[in-house]
């Protein structure tokens, strides 16, 4: 479970333009077989891939542009695609077309550091009883949470996706400038503090205190701390 959503990656972390990718070039296609080899392409079958063309470039026959396929890994270079999940190969093809290449939506990839980044942060609540529950009333959570989750979200995912945008540069660097505070208050949960301190009543002993008021002198009352 993550305490924080993509759209706080992108509103708390970094903006969604930092994650564009830009596609890679195949390196070759068998047509007969509708199969793309393209080394190491660490696809599987939960990501979302479109294709783009270069100027002058085309696709296969049928193929079409910014429309969301499937892949279907063979190996670890080799991959066919699907119109949907897990679906049926599309192919043969009467021939590769070329100067197109494949792109790969990060958006599963950002998902899974936010879980993974969320529970690293579970870790550290030592004083509290995770994973953290939503308010009853406003069904969000605590905003520390949500904000600490997603920029360390989004520091993995720069890494991991090996995001190089230099019109992003800055932002990402103010981005891991945060990350040592960011482990500074991990650690101060680590230590024992609550995420939330409330004072709680020590007993069930009524205690006599005042009113504070700006005019009007109030009596005492005897009420519960």
């Amino acid at each position: 479970m993550a305490y924080a959503t993509l759209d706080d990656v992108y509103l708390l972390g970094l903006s969604a333009q930092a994650f564009a990718t830009f596609p890679r070039p195949f390196d070759a296609v068998d047509a007969a077989s509708a199969t793309i080899r393209l080394r190491a392409h660490g696809l599987s079958v939960l990501d979302a891939i479109t294709f783009e063309t270069t100027e002058g470039g085309v696709l296969w026959p049928g193929g079409s542009d910014f429309v969301v396929y499937y892949p279907l890994p063979v190996s670890a270079d080799l991959f066919q695609i699907s119109d949907s999940a897990n679906g049926t190969p599309l192919g043969p093809w009467a021939d590769a077309g070329s100067g197109w290449g494949i792109t790969v939506d990060p958006r599963r990839r950002i998902l899974a550091h936010l879980e993974e980044t969320a529970a690293e942060i579970d870790e550290s609540l030592t004083a509290d009883a995770p994973p953290i529950k939503p308010d009853p009333i406003t069904g969000k959570f605590p905003m520390q949470l949500v904000g600490l989750n997603a920029r360390m979200a989004a520091r993995a995912a720069v890494l991991s996706l090996q995001i190089e945008n230099p019109a992003y540069r800055i932002a990402v660097d103010r981005l891991f400038s945060k990350e040592e505070a960011d482990r500074g208050q991990m650690e101060i949960w680590r230590k024992g503090k609550p995420l939330n301190p409330r004072p709680t009543d020590q007993n069930d002993i009524p205690d006599n205190a005042a009113i504070a008021t700006s005019d009007t002198p109030t009596p005492w009352r005897t009420e519960l701390l």
